[in-house]
């Protein structure tokens, strides 16, 4: 956004670019918000910016997760891109992470457990055709399996491991 466009922006519509919070890799994009009323708010902002820079987005692929403890009550406000209502779920993925609406991140744990699984067995195969060491075996878990299981394990943290450390200890 060039200085001159700034000088035909309101203190508001400043306001709202100052407040806006965004993570973008490639073409994902997500908008945080701490209320219904920032993100609806977020929402038009982006409209605005995309019609500007004749962006398009695709409006029945946008999702809308609110974040809860409880489930209650979570369908209770109307998001709106374009004039289209935007449909509110209880997770979604966003670079390989499923993000639940109540902070838990089992989902993911249990999808990474089903892709390490599948390259373990990958892997055994050729250990027992190859013949290999065993500290040649836990050098390959470590380099082959391992960073599938622990993809993402920055954002979903040390709690509730035990699916983890389970599929580890059968290796």
């Amino acid at each position: 956004m060039s200085i001159s466009t700034f000088n035909c922006l309101s203190d508001e519509d400043i306001e709202v670019y100052l407040r806006l919070y965004l993570l973008l890799y490639a073409d994902d994009t997500v908008i945080l918000a701490e209320s219904h009323l920032e993100l609806q708010s977020a929402l038009y902002a982006t409209q605005e910016y995309c019609a500007l820079w004749d962006l398009k987005v695709n409006a029945a692929k946008t999702k809308v997760v609110v974040f809860a403890k409880l489930k209650a009550g979570l369908n209770q406000f109307d998001f709106f891109y374009d004039n289209v209502k935007l449909a509110i779920v209880d997770d979604f993925a966003y670079l390989g992470v499923q993000f639940n609406f109540n902070g838990n991140f089992c989902k993911t744990k249990k999808r990474l457990v089903d892709q390490a699984r599948k390259a373990m067995f990958a892997l055994m195969l050729k250990v027992r055709k190859l013949n290999f060491s065993f500290s040649t075996q836990i050098h390959l878990f470590d380099s082959m399996i391992s960073p599938i299981l622990l993809y993402g394990s920055e954002v979903w943290g040390f709690g509730n491991l035990k699916l983890i450390e389970t599929f580890q200890l059968k290796y």
